[in-house]
């Protein structure tokens, strides 16, 4: 049977002491009881899912000391009023069938003549898969799209599998490192990925958006800043110990040596983290830990796919690249890389975080979540289980 969130303070007192330990200095974990006292109408509307009391309620709230991200996990507030689920196979017909009216007909399914260009030499990376477009409507200096060749945002996905995404890493990778050719300072590259509108995408056409500056900026940045305190006073990196923290109460699949975690503080109802503690920088062509870590990345979106999840958001957080532009030898196809790895700086390795975004219903995000902590009804051990044979279904 899948273990609940309810269990995971029992777990956490089972473990070993060090693990235990190295637990409870990332997470605080805290499991109290709501009590309400419901007139008899409204508990005839209202009835407990499973045939208990509405009446007692346990909400469990999972804290990481260093980031302040907090979430509280409650699995009733899935059924609350337009929470979403009702008509979802409506819903996922219709979302296709808009996707394909538009096709042919959208800028991107043209861009080389829809789209605007970089101003470097070339002005665009072209991969097998995807090719890269200067943003027309910018939000940094250096943001541009990284386009899918073909139009339904899914296709790549399920079709190529772990070699798209390791074409759309390599572009993500070649367009930063051009960045930087003629602009020293753009040092911090950063992918975001919104799948389809729910996910705040603007076209309905598969693409993600690149920027990169001198400065990390947003949730890359804050991570950036608690990984650099984490590593002025322990052996382990942020990364590593975060996902160790997670491995140790069973909330991590493996890819080779790539982690897939299942976060006990999610933004939404899952956020799933994809984690190369060994990986300082992408490359032209992914091999190891890079190749893995692509194969990780495709394997949790193919899942969600799997899981009627249509909409999602994705980001990959990337180490500063050296403070020394790469020559423009190493930016040819067929150079070999050059030899400073990586800066050592911020996370020290990269990390995708992935959101479900509400594929139907209203909206999975108000002023509770944007200003306070996170409040989901999806509990994390059941989204690992999605990732084992029996793909977290229960029967």
């Amino acid at each position: 049977s899948i273990m609940s969130i309810a269990g995971l303070s029992a777990r956490v007192r089972e473990l070993g002491e060090t693990p235990r330990c190295e637990f409870l200095e990332l997470f605080a974990v805290n499991s109290r009881e709501g009590l309400l006292d419901i007139p008899e109408a409204l508990a005839r509307k209202r009835a407990h899912p499973a045939g208990g009391s509405l009446a007692q309620q346990q909400v469990v709230q999972v804290r990481n000391r260093h980031t302040h991200d907090a979430t509280l996990f409650n699995p009733l507030r899935s059924h609350r009023p337009n929470a979403g689920g009702a008509g979802a196979a409506e819903e996922i017909e219709r979302i296709k069938q808009r996707i394909m009216n538009c096709k042919g007909q959208c800028d991107f399914c043209s861009p080389g003549e829809m789209t605007a260009a970089d101003v470097w030499e070339g002005g665009r990376v072209d991969g097998e898969h995807c090719i890269t477009a200067a943003n027309l409507f910018k939000s940094m200096a250096w943001h541009s799209v990284i386009i899918f060749k073909e139009h339904h945002p899914h296709g790549p996905i399920r079709t190529h599998k772990g070699q798209f995404i390791q074409d759309l890493l390599s572009v993500f990778w070649q367009w930063a490192r051009r960045c930087q050719a003629v602009d020293p300072t753009a040092r911090h590259p950063t992918l975001f990925w919104n799948c389809l509108e729910n996910a705040g995408a603007s076209q309905l056409h598969g693409h993600a958006q690149v920027v990169t500056g001198p400065m990390a900026v947003g949730e890359a940045a804050r991570w950036d800043a608690v990984a650099e305190q984490w590593r002025r006073t322990r052996p382990k990196g942020y990364a590593a110990a975060l996902v160790s923290a997670h491995d140790s109460v069973g909330l991590v699949r493996w890819v080779g040596r790539v982690a897939i975690v299942a976060s006990l503080t999610p933004r939404t109802g899952r956020e799933i983290l994809v984690v190369a503690p060994h990986l300082s920088r992408l490359e032209d062509r992914p091999s190891g830990d890079g190749a893995e870590f692509a194969e990780a990345l495709a394997r949790v979106l193919q899942v969600l796919l799997d899981h009627n999840v249509m909409c999602f958001n994705v980001a990959v957080y990337h180490p500063p690249l050296p403070a020394r532009p790469l020559s423009r030898a190493s930016l040819k196809s067929d150079a070999e890389p050059e030899a400073d790895a990586g800066t050592g700086e911020g996370l020290g390795c990269i990390v995708a975080r992935v959101v479900d975004r509400n594929t139907q219903g209203g909206s999975d995000m108000g002023a509770f979540e944007l200003f306070g902590p996170a409040c989901v009804s999806t509990d994390p051990f059941k989204v690992i289980a999605m990732f084992d044979p029996r793909g977290g279904r229960e029967g």
